[in-house]
């Protein structure tokens, strides 16, 4: 193993949103465990399961992200979505994650739904429990499980959804989701506070600020490209979702190389070699790559 591919692995590491079709999704690399959120509409009864930023046209859902870390150890965002009105915070610490959703003012009484499985085909088998899920896989890193638990309060009235597996909970009150010990409300929130503090006390001038909003952006961009197993940052998620997965832009690229040297030099090599990458096909740097194998022939 060469210095780029220990650099490549170090990165695929841990809790985050790596799926690049929704920021409701949490995977587990290099397991591939992932939890999906969704939403259900009290009035319509419409069920979204996936959503990304940037998302445009009738009926599409806004999503606003807020400040996080690169690693997965904090995310927050706030959804709006015909009357669903709802705050989704993470928190992953020493291996454990706890996925705090939160009804805002407004909210017409939505259902929240979960799902457990793994992404991407990787292997792995998921059983229901009276808490939650066990998943139990063989990973590069030997045998692993997982116990996925529901929120004490309500485990028990958990209704059966109509995905196999998936599990539909009330959203009257917050409900965490926790991998890991079972937490009581009150647990799960203060675990989720020790994760935001990771992410607090920056800011203390304006180029701290600008640092922030650069490492925010880049961090809700970045993904898991799983047929090859690498990191990387494309200028869109809602793009690259209509690409396949994901897409490769040369100049964006290497701006977001750049840009990623402020505060991780593991992503700013990963994103200049991906693309890179690309130039024995043509060869020059292409314009564009995607997930569907297109390349571009000019520059």
């Amino acid at each position: 193993m060469n210095d780029y591919q220990r650099t490549m692995q170090a990165l695929a590491q841990g809790w985050n949103t790596w799926d690049n079709d929704s920021v409701f999704s949490h995977v587990l690399l290099p397991d591939c465990l992932r939890i999906r959120l969704g939403f259900i509409d009290a009035s319509s009864g419409e069920h979204l399961r996936e959503a990304t930023i940037g998302q445009d046209g009738d009926g599409a859902p806004d999503v606003r992200v807020s400040a996080r870390s690169l690693d997965g150890g904090y995310t927050e965002l706030d959804l709006t979505w015909q009357s669903v009105r709802a705050r989704v915070q993470s928190a992953a610490l020493d291996g454990q994650i706890v996925l705090l959703v939160t009804p805002l003012p407004g909210d017409g009484g939505c259902r929240l739904t979960v799902e457990v499985d793994y992404a991407w085909s990787a292997g792995g088998t998921v059983t229901r429990t009276a808490s939650g899920w066990l998943a139990e896989n063989e990973s590069e890193n030997g045998n692993a499980s997982h116990r996925v638990h529901l929120p004490v309060a309500n485990a028990e009235g958990a209704a059966q959804g109509d995905e196999p597996g998936q599990v539909v909970l009330s959203l009257q009150e917050p409900a965490a989701i926790c991998v890991g010990e079972p937490m009581t409300h009150a647990q799960a929130a203060d675990f989720i506070h020790r994760g935001k503090q990771g992410i607090s006390g920056r800011g203390a001038d304006e180029r701290d600020e600008i640092r922030q909003a650069v490492r925010t952006s880049l961090a809700w961009n970045t993904i898991y490209d799983a047929p090859r197993r690498r990191v990387m940052t494309p200028v869109s998620r809602q793009w690259s979702k209509g690409c396949g997965g994901y897409v490769l832009f040369c100049w964006d690229t290497f701006f977001a190389a750049c840009m990623a040297g402020s505060f991780s030099k593991e992503l700013a090599y990963a994103n200049l070699v991906e693309i890179v990458k690309e130039v024995p096909a043509l060869p020059f740097v292409p314009n564009c790559s995607l997930a569907n194998g297109y390349i571009s022939r000019d520059r």
